[in-house]
C-alpha cells in the first residue's frame, strides 16, 4: 500500500511539473491569469517566456506559485496594471538560455515584479514608457544584469532599487523627465561596453558612476541632452574607450570630473551653451585617436590645451566650427598652441594674365603641397579657395614645394621652393605660391567614374570628369556614348545638350586651366534575359575639341563595366581594371573609394584612409572628385588620409541614396615597371566610433601590348552583285570565319 502511495506522489509531481508551458505563453486578460494555476498545476519552474499583454489585467496574483524562471518575461500594454509584485520570482540564465525583463508602456504601472538574483546573472532589462513608475524597488534582489535600457519613465526620480548591482556591461538612460539621481549605482565597479546618458532635463549630477573605469575597446560614451547637469563629477575613474561624446547639454558649465580620460579613439563635443572650461581634459590622448570635433559650443574660447595641440600637430583630424573666439576655427586653435607647434600656411593662385599673382586670380585647389625636414615628409591639397595649412611639431629646418612632378610641364611655381627654419614654438609661417605657363597649350583630359556597381534590371549612376589641364582658356562638348542595346539613359546632371542615338552631348564653355568638372549620369539597365551576370557594358567618353590638343590621347576615355548581381557598398576600385598594357606604364590609374551608412544612426565622420603602392609616382597624385566636402592629409609620401568632417551620412535604412559617398583620385604608375608587375591597392573606412570597414585590394597587372594580325577581306570574301536589288550573294573562303553576320 505504501509503495503504490508513493508511486502516486511521483506521477502528481511529475504531471505538474510537465505540465509548465513548453513554448512562448502569453496571458492576454485577467481570466488567463487566474486560470494558471488550474492550467498548470504544479508549474512553479518556468522554462519558456511568457508575455503579460491585456486590456482588462489588473493583477498577476494568479502567477504567485512561480519560483523561477530562465527566460524572458514580457510586461506590456497593460492599461490597468498598477502592481506587478505579485510576481515574486528568482530569475538567472543559463547557457542555453536568455534570461531578459521587458516591461513597456504599462501607463498606470507603480511596482514592478519582485525579481531575485539566481546563480546566473541575466542578459538584460528594458524599461520603456511607464510613465507612473516611481522607483525600481522590484529589482533590489538583483546583482548582475548584463544591460539596463529605462527610457521614457517619467515618474522615476532616482534609480532606487538598483542598488546592490555589481556588474553592467551596457547602461542607457534616456527621456525620463523626472529622473535627479543616479548615485544608487555606486555599489557598481567594472567596464561599460555602451554607457548613454541622454534626455534627462532635472538630471544634475553623475554621481554614482565613480566605479565606471572605461567603455571597453568597443564602446562609447556618450552624454548628451541633459538639461540641468553641471558637470561631470562621478566621471573621474573614466579612462576611455572607443567614442566619448558630450552634446547639447544646456547647463554644462566645464568638465570638472572628467580627469583620466586618456585613450578614447573619436571626441565629440557639441553644442553645450554655456560650457567654457574644458581644462580638466588635460591628459594626454591616445596615439590612436583619430577625430576630435568642438563645435557649437559658443562660450568656449581655450581649445589649445597641450594634448590637443600635439595631437593637431600629428596630423589628427578635427573640426572647430562656431565656438567663441579662440576655438572658432582649427587655425585659431593652431595659433594658440604656442607652447609645442609651428604652423607653415599659404594660398596658390594661378597667373591667368601673365602679370604676376593678385588677388583677382585664379585660387588653385587641390594642388599638392609637400613640406619636409629631410626626414619626415607632411602633405596637403589646397581647398577649393586655394588655401592650405599643416600644423608642424617640432624645431629646425623645413623646405615647403609644391610637387611639380604633379604639374604639367609647360607650368611652374613662383618661388620654386621656401626653406624655413623654426626655433622655438608658436611660428607661423605663411607661404604663398604663383603658378604661371610657360607656353599657351590646349590640353583637355576626360574620364568616366562608376558610382555603383552595373546589375540587370537597376539603376546605374556614374560621373564624368573633364578637366582643362592646359593652359588656355577652352570651350567645346563632351559627349558620352552607351550601350543602348543594354541599357536605357535616364537623366544627368546638368542635363544633356542634345542626344543623337547612344550619344549624349554636353556643351561647356569658358573652362579654365586646372578647372575640374562633372556631370552625373543615371542609365538603366535592361532586366534578363539582355543583361546577365558577366556581361560587359561598353562606354566611351569624349572631349572636343581634340584638334591642336597636346595630348589627344586622353580625350577619349573607354570603359568597360563588369555586370555583377550582388555588390558591396563599402569597395575600391581602379576604373583601368585588373590589367594594363607594357605602353601604358607612366599613365594615370584612377582610384575611386566608395563607402555607405549601413548602420541606424547617422555618421558624423567618415575618414577614409589609403596606402599607396610603392609602383605608383606618389608625387604625381591627383584628386578628381568627391560625394562630399573633405581636406586631405599626407604623411611620409604614400599615407593618404581623406577625411569627411560633419559629413552627417543618413543610415541606408532612412536614406538608400543619400547614404553613399565616394572619393576619387589618380596617380600615375611608376615609369620602371616591367612584364607582370602589379599594383596593389587598399583602402580603410571609418565611420565615426566604429573599427574600419577594410576594403577589397585592387591588383593591376602589367601585361603584354595586344597584337593586331592584318587581315585582306578582298581575297576571302566575295560579295555579289555590286550594287543588289533583290537578292545578295557572300563567298567566303576557308580562311574567313564568320561569327556573326548583321544586315540592315
Amino acid at each position: 500500500m505504501k509503495k503504490l502511495l508513493y508511486t502516486a506522489f511521483l506521477l502528481i509531481s511529475f504531471n505538474g511539473f510537465s505540465q509548465c508551458p513548453t513554448s512562448p505563453y502569453t496571458f492576454n486578460s485577467q481570466a488567463q491569469v487566474d486560470a494558471f494555476a488550474a492550467n498548470f498545476p504544479g508549474c512553479t519552474n518556468l522554462l519558456a517566456d511568457i508575455t503579460i499583454s491585456g486590456s482588462d489585467i489588473t493583477s498577476l496574483s494568479g502567477l504567485a506559485q512561480l519560483v523561477s524562471t530562465s527566460s524572458g518575461i514580457l510586461i506590456f500594454s497593460n492599461e490597468l496594471l498598477v502592481d506587478a509584485s505579485d510576481l515574486d520570482i528568482e530569475v538567472s540564465s543559463t547557457s542555453s538560455s536568455t534570461m531578459f525583463i521587458y516591461v513597456s508602456d504599462n501607463p498606470v504601472l507603480t511596482t514592478l515584479p519582485n525579481l531575485n538574483q539566481g546563480a546566473q546573472g541575466i542578459d538584460g532589462i528594458a524599461l520603456v514608457n511607464n510613465p507612473n513608475l516611481p522607483d525600481l524597488n522590484g529589482f533590489i534582489g538583483l546583482t548582475s544584469i548584463a544591460s539596463i535600457y529605462i527610457e521614457e519613465c517619467h515618474g522615476l526620480i532616482s534609480l532606487a532599487g538598483l542598488n546592490n548591482i555589481t556588474f553592467l556591461d551596457s547602461f542607457q538612460i534616456i527621456g525620463n523627465n523626472a529622473l535627479q539621481s543616479i548615485s544608487e549605482l555606486a555599489n557598481f565597479s567594472g567596464d561599460l561596453n555602451t554607457f548613454r546618458i541622454s534626455s534627462n532635463p532635472q538630471l544634475s549630477s553623475l554621481n554614482g558612476l565613480e566605479g565606471v573605469l572605461n567603455t571597453g575597446v568597443s564602446g562609447q560614451m556618450i552624454i548628451s541632452n541633459n538639461d540641468s547637469l553641471l558637470n561631470l563629477d562621478g566621471l573621474q575613474n573614466v579612462t576611455g574607450g572607443f567614442g566619448l561624446w558630450i552634446t547639447t547639454n544646456d547647463a554644462l558649465q566645464s568638465f570638472e570630473g572628467l580627469n583620466s580620460v586618456s585613450n578614447y579613439r573619436e571626441i565629440v563635443i557639441a553644442s553645450n551653451l554655456v560650457l567654457d572650461d574644458i581644462s580638466n581634459f588635460e591628459t594626454n590622448l591616445s596615439s590612436q585617436i583619430t577625430s576630435l570635433t568642438i563645435v557649437e559650443n559658443p562660450n568656449l574660447a581655450t581649445c589649445s590645451l597641450n594634448n590637443i595641440c600635439t595631437f593637431l600637430g600629428n596630423g589628427g583630424g578635427s573640426v572647430f566650427e562656431n565656438n567663441a573666439q579662440g576655438c572658432n576655427s582649427k587655425i585659431e586653435v593652431i595659433e594658440n598652441c604656442t607652447g609645442i607647434l609651428n604652423v607653415i600656411s599659404g594660398n596658390i593662385k594661378y597667373d591667368f594674365d601673365s602679370d604676376g599673382c593678385n588677388p583677382t586670380d585664379i585660387n588653385m585647389d587641390s594642388i599638392l603641397v609637400v613640406i619636409s625636414d629631410g626626414v619626415t615628409s607632411y602633405g596637403t591639397v589646397t581647398n577649393e579657395m586655394g588655401d592650405y595649412y599643416i600644423p608642424i611639431v617640432g624645431e629646425g629646418t623645413f623646405t615647403t614645394t609644391l610637387d611639380n612632378d604633379g604639374l604639367p610641364g609647360f607650368f611652374e611655381a613662383t618661388p620654386a621652393s621656401v626653406e624655413t627654419t623654426f626655433v622655438g614654438f608658436g611660428n607661423i609661417e605663411q607661404i604663398d605660391f604663383c603658378i604661371s605657363a610657360t607656353d599657351a597649350i590646349n590640353d583637355l583630359r576626360v574620364s568616366l567614374l562608376p558610382l555603383g556597381d552595373a546589375r540587370p534590371g537597376f539603376n546605374a549612376e556614374y560621373q564624368l570628369v573633364f578637366e582643362n589641364v592646359g593652359s588656355t582658356l577652352l570651350s567645346g562638348s563632351v559627349a558620352l556614348q552607351f550601350d543602348d542595346t543594354r541599357q536605357t539613359y535616364i537623366e544627368a546632371t546638368p542635363s544633356e545638350d542634345n542626344i543623337i542615338g547612344n550619344l549624349i552631348i554636353w556643351n561647356y564653355t569658358d573652362l579654365l586651366p586646372f578647372q575640374i568638372k562633372t556631370i552625373d549620369v543615371s542609365f538603366n539597365n535592361f532586366p534578363p534575359p539582355i543583361n546577365n551576370s558577366d556581361d560587359i557594358l561598353v562606354f566611351e567618353a569624349t572631349i572636343n575639341p581634340i584638334a591642336d590638343d597636346e595630348n589627344p590621347d586622353d580625350n577619349t576615355y573607354t570603359f568597360e563595366q563588369i555586370i555583377v548581381n550582388s555588390f558591396d557598398p563599402n569597395d575600391k576600385r581602379v576604373v583601368q581594371g585588373e590589367e594594363i598594357e607594357i605602353d601604358e606604364v607612366g599613365n594615370y590609374l584612377d582610384y575611386i573609394v566608395r563607402f555607405q551608412n549601413t548602420g541606424t544612426a547617422d555618421a558624423i565622420n567618415v575618414r577614409v584612409e589609403d596606402v599607396l603602392d610603392g609602383n605608383l609616382q606618389l608625387e604625381t597624385f591627383r584628386m578628381l572628385s568627391s560625394s562630399h566636402t573633405y581636406r586631405v592629409e599626407i604623411i611620409n609620401g604614400n599615407e593618404i588620409a581623406f577625411i569627411f568632417e560633419n559629413i552627417i551620412l543618413p543610415p541606408e535604412v532612412i536614406d538608400p541614396e543619400g547614404s553613399n559617398g565616394f572619393i576619387a583620385f589618380q596617380v600615375r604608375t611608376d615609369q620602371s615597371l616591367q612584364l607582370g608587375d602589379t599594383v596593389e591597392n587598399t583602402a580603410s573606412i571609418f565611420f565615426d566610433f566604429n573599427p574600419p570597414i577594410v576594403t577589397n585590394t585592387v591588383v593591376t597587372t602589367v601585361v603584354e601590348n595586344l597584337s593586331v594580325t592584318n587581315f585582306d577581306l578582298n581575297d576571302a570574301v566575295s560579295i555579289y552583285p555590286n550594287p543588289a536589288s533583290e537578292i545578295l550573294f557572300i563567298s567566303a573562303s576557308e580562311k574567313a570565319v564568320s561569327k556573326k553576320l548583321t544586315l540592315s
